[in-house]
């Protein structure tokens, strides 16, 4: 059963917002590599997202290449 009220993961969250762009992992992947000029493959990304070992920059660049923005909300405030 799964638990709504469960903090979800980076990897879930990830997941999420290529499943809302269409985008599958190997694409994102693709388009990191051209933007970067390098050759990672999918497999170290699905690697560091399973292992929670993604860096915060590196989680800037997805929000960026999918078209999202990263948002810091003050829970004191209602």
């Amino acid at each position: 059963m799964f638990d709504v009220n469960r903090k979800l993961t980076i990897r879930e969250k990830v997941k999420i917002l290529l499943l809302s762009r269409g985008i599958s992992m190997r694409k994102l992947v693709k388009q990191i590599n051209e933007k970067k000029g390098v050759d990672h493959r999918h497999t170290n990304l699905s690697r560091k997202l399973v292992k929670n070992t993604i860096r915060y920059a590196e989680v800037e660049e997805i929000a960026e290449l999918l078209d999202y923005e990263i948002v810091f909300k003050d829970k004191r405030k209602k």
